[in-house]
């Protein structure tokens, strides 16, 4: 069977980019690209890719519209790699509903060959048969922290590879200040970092973090999943809450889940911890030498929450081992 793709976006960078590096993959034999929704239809007619990534600012044509027209009319998997959706979060809710898949696309040339890695993950799930079969089983990493956390964080992160499981993650942290933590998690991570906005889609080489002042939930969606982003009461005295992220992900994601609770004052985390590990989850509690404040995950360790416990410098090589190991288990079935 041939993998085709087709590429419709306005920018000859973004086509030559893409083609250039989507060509060098194995699983995908031929790469098409138009410059609108016209030259592309006539693609999806004569070509009959087995994937199209498009645009949504397509000439003045209604990218939504044709998105649906299109996945109604053929049973062709859909990635809409767009820029327009950056602040829209209504356009995401209607991409998703249309049964296509979202990627934001970065301004420059250099943030776009960051992506290629989540970019490929995701064609390889709607175009590869096992991985079709695999797209509920990936593993979603979700990380909490209160005092000392920042830091601690970044030396997680900065030990996972670009293409990292998807990754949800609650700060305990003012409204002000989580905008640029993430700008300063992105720059100094392999993997894309960023805020949280509403309706995200959850995906590989992504780590998306809870703003200020709002709770992260993880929910399935028709493909994959995506977080909620909602101002209910605060947990513990936290919005963002630890505890509400790991209750959402323990519900949806289950077994195919890691949770890490890192250093912070208060209980904030340890009965959502637990709730994971009931679940099916890996869990780990980072230890009391090297937390600033051993709270929240001594709390975890205290009801019995946390598969393991470790010292800061080994989660992220605990979370890596046991990806390892479940992507083993999974190709074994």
């Amino acid at each position: 069977m041939t993998n085709r793709i087709l590429i419709i976006d306005p920018s000859p960078i973004v086509r030559e980019i893409l083609s250039i590096e989507l060509g060098k993959i194995d699983f995908i034999d031929a790469v098409d690209v138009a410059p609108d929704l016209h030259v592309g239809r006539d693609h999806i007619v004569e070509s009959k890719p087995n994937l199209v990534i498009m645009d949504l600012d397509l000439s003045g044509v209604d990218g939504i519209t044709f998105l649906r027209t299109l996945t109604q009319c053929y049973s062709i998997p859909v990635i809409v790699f767009s820029s327009q959706v950056e602040e829209e979060h209504s356009r995401v809710w209607a991409i998703c509903q249309a049964g296509a898949e979202v990627m934001y696309k970065p301004s420059s040339s250099y943030g776009i060959m960051k992506v290629v890695f989540a970019l490929v993950e995701k064609i390889r799930m709607n175009i590869c048969p096992h991985a079709r079969r695999s797209l509920r089983r990936n593993v979603i990493v979700a990380i909490g922290a209160s005092t000392g956390g920042a830091q601690a964080i970044q030396k997680v992160l900065s030990r996972f590879p670009a293409d990292a499981p998807p990754t949800v993650i609650v700060q305990h942290m003012p409204a002000p200040f989580t905008t640029s933590f993430a700008q300063r998690l992105n720059k100094c991570c392999n993997l894309t970092v960023r805020e949280a906005r509403n309706h995200d889609v959850v995906e590989s080489g992504v780590a998306l973090l809870a703003p200020g002042n709002y709770h992260l939930c993880l929910t399935p969606s028709r493909r994959s999943y995506i977080v909620e982003v909602t101002n209910g009461a605060k947990v513990y005295y936290q919005r963002p809450s630890v505890d509400v992220l790991f209750n959402s992900v323990a519900e949806c994601a289950s077994s195919d889940s890691i949770g890490v609770l890192l250093t912070g004052m208060g209980k904030d985390g340890a009965q959502g911890m637990l709730r994971m590990r009931e679940a099916g989850a890996y869990t780990i509690a980072q230890d009391d030498p090297s937390s600033v404040v051993y709270g929240m995950p001594g709390e975890a360790a205290k009801i019995g929450a946390s598969c393991s416990i470790l010292p800061l410098k080994r989660i992220a090589d605990a979370i890596f081992a046991e990806v390892k190991k479940r992507k083993a288990t999974e190709l074994a079935r």
